[in-house]
């Protein structure tokens, strides 16, 4: 389960060891879910909204690296193992600029067809998303310091910002596409996502 996901960013992220990007994914923003079909045993269409949501907005944090956001939609379960603090050192969240760069960047990534299979208190999700290839070069560039090493400077998030729409309206932002399962369960407080012993 997230073996593709987990293996698309851990190429990211080992790639980040030398420029510190990666293709994950940002702030609860939106995802353009092309759904193509469900199958949910019993669940009202409301229920169907909220766990495809849920998974939306965990998906987005995750891309955006704002780990903070993302932890709010793990299970109780996962949250049992690790606080917040755990959860940040482990994952390293973007901050500033970068992050509101990443975030612009997330709400280019779309599930391209989803497939929802729920059993009682527990719903399996099967996802191929299309999500922008942070690992580019030109995308890289413009969310981290020359270098690759920090994050972006604060005074030169105006003109990166235009410079990341610019390449958008083009339609030439580098892109990967990703299968994988999501499992999610139904907590106290809703829908959530079982992390597992996967990371993030």
């Amino acid at each position: 389960m997230h073996r593709q996901w987990g293996s698309a960013r851990r190429g990211v992220v080992s790639h980040a060891q030398t420029r510190p990007w990666v293709g994950r994914a940002m702030l609860i923003g939106t995802i353009l879910f092309v759904v193509t079909s469900f199958r949910l045993d019993a669940a009202m269409p409301d229920e169907r909204e909220a766990i495809l949501a849920v998974l939306q907005a965990y998906l987005a944090a995750v891309y955006a690296r704002d780990y903070a956001t993302a932890y709010q939609w793990i299970s109780d379960a996962d949250r049992r193992q690790k606080s917040l603090t755990h959860y940040e050192q482990e994952n390293q969240p973007f901050k500033g600029a970068s992050l509101v760069l990443a975030q612009r960047l997330a709400r280019e990534m779309v599930i391209q067809e989803a497939v929802v299979e729920r059993q009682e208190d527990r719903a399996m999700v099967r996802t191929t998303l299309s999500l922008p290839h942070g690992n580019a070069e030109e995308v890289s560039r413009l969310l981290l310091a020359p270098g690759g090493v920090e994050e972006a400077p604060a005074h030169e998030i105006e003109e990166r910002m235009a410079t990341l729409e610019a390449l958008i309206a083009s339609g030439q932002l580098p892109r990967l596409e990703v299968e994988d399962t999501w499992t999610l369960v139904r907590d106290p407080a809703g829908w959530r996502v079982l992390v597992g012993g996967a990371t993030p």
